[in-house]
């Protein structure tokens, strides 16, 4: 079935048929705008820009997301290009698509199955909305469907200051505290049991980009996590380089793991010696990268 026969296949007494067709143009804008959007928020949209009625049970967008998801295979047959699940970033409270994404997220990914577990089911929706939100022919996609997408209506957030000296190289030898905590960390793998279950990790972990990585993690299901540790005594720019090195370990681990032709299961965090400053949390918070305190 063509991509164009799916969306337009319309049934004015079907509600998930209906739906999909009035949402995708929203979609395609949110995605354009690298954004996510929850389902309360597609909720008053299709409700202010069509008069839908506003759903009560709102998971039952599930529905018409997985439309979507048909549509962009679809047309991805057509094409002959590899389009994402747009359908991928429409959200939930925890910030991910709901279990009946499922399959597209798979399909995403190359692969029938996997992403089996909390941790590995997060990793492979937030690298699914990651190249959602990075693919460039959004514009191509609504122009083969014949749709029109909205103007953006981005709230840009408030800017955040980066300390001074983040980004800074480092001088001289690693302190003897850096590698005290870097040991605790590595030999302490039940800390991070909300990511899985792990034996004990290796230090300075090389990456393919060149990195080396202070502690990685791999779980027999093939979870990676790479921990950055920073000290008590560092600065606050060292703490907020710390949070900018995550999110690079975090991308290259789930691009390696691409290219060996496995689900892209890795994450990131920022292990410090004391708590962050508000200004680091801050940046933290908007980036996704989780900081835990070992005093």
């Amino acid at each position: 079935m063509l991509a164009a026969d799916i969306l337009f296949d319309v049934d004015p007494d079907n509600w998930t048929k209906t739906t999909a067709r009035l949402a995708m143009p929203f979609l395609l804008r949110c995605a354009i705008d690298g954004r996510t959007v929850t389902y309360s928020e597609l909720d008053e949209t299709l409700h202010e820009a069509h008069g839908r009625a506003r759903m009560p049970v709102l998971p039952i967008y599930g529905r018409p997301a997985g439309r979507i998801g048909d549509v962009c295979a679809a047309l991805e047959r057509e094409l002959g290009e590899r389009i994402p699940p747009l359908n991928a970033i429409l959200v939930n409270k925890s910030g991910v698509p709901g279990r009946g994404a499922d399959y597209y997220l798979r399909r995403a990914a190359g692969r029938s199955k996997g992403g089996s577990g909390v941790a590995g089911r997060r990793s492979l929706a937030l690298a699914t909305i990651d190249a959602v939100h990075a693919f460039e022919g959004w514009r191509r996609v609504a122009g083969s469907l014949g749709l029109h997408v909205p103007p953006s209506i981005m709230r840009h957030d408030e800017p955040l200051a980066v300390p001074s000296g983040t980004g800074r190289m480092p001088g001289g030898a690693e302190s003897a505290a850096h590698r005290a905590l870097k040991e605790r960390v590595r030999s302490m793998p039940s800390f991070f049991a909300d990511y899985g279950r792990f034996p004990k990790g290796r230090s300075e972990a090389q990456l393919p980009s060149g990195d080396r990585v202070d502690v990685l993690f791999k779980s027999r299901s093939g979870f990676h996590l790479a921990v950055e540790v920073k000290t008590a005594d560092a600065p606050d720019h060292e703490h907020a380089k710390g949070v900018f090195q995550a999110v690079k370990y975090r991308a290259t681990l789930r691009a390696l793991l691409l290219v060996r032709g496995r689900l892209p299961q890795a994450e990131a965090v920022l292990v410090l010696g004391r708590r962050p400053s508000g200004n680091v949390k801050a940046i933290a918070i908007r980036l996704g990268v989780r900081i835990f305190v070992v005093a």
